[in-house]
C-alpha cells in the first residue's frame, strides 16, 4: 500500500511542476501527502485487534470490533468467516 501511495505520489508532484511550467512558465514544488482512509480511533482498533490475532481468538476479535463500531454484526462476520474457510480451506 505505501509503495503505491509513493508512486501516486511522486507522479502527482511530476504532475503538479509539469502543469506550473505550462501555466505560469516557471517549475513551482508541491507536497502531496495521504491521510488514513478510516478514521483514528477505527485504526487503533483494528490494530490493536491485527496484533491479537493468532493469540486471541476470532470471535474476541469480531466482537471488538462490532463494539467499536467498526463492524455492525459481530455474528454474522462469524458466519460468513466459517462459509468461506469452507469454500476455501487454504484461504487462498
Amino acid at each position: 500500500m505505501n509503495l503505491a501511495r509513493g508512486s501516486l505520489k511522486n507522479g502527482l508532484e511530476e504532475l503538479n511542476e509539469l502543469i506550473s511550467w505550462l501555466i505560469f512558465d516557471q517549475k513551482i514544488k508541491t507536497q502531496v501527502g495521504f491521510e488514513p482512509i478510516t478514521p483514528r480511533d477505527f485504526d487503533d482498533v483494528i490494530n490493536e485487534v491485527t496484533k491479537a490475532s493468532g493469540i486471541l481468538s476470532k470471535k474476541w476479535q469480531l466482537e471488538k470490533l462490532e463494539k467499536e463500531g467498526v463492524i455492525d454484526n459481530a455474528e454474522e462476520e462469524m458466519k460468513n468467516l466459517e462459509k468461506e474457510n469452507q469454500v476455501n480451506p487454504l484461504g487462498w
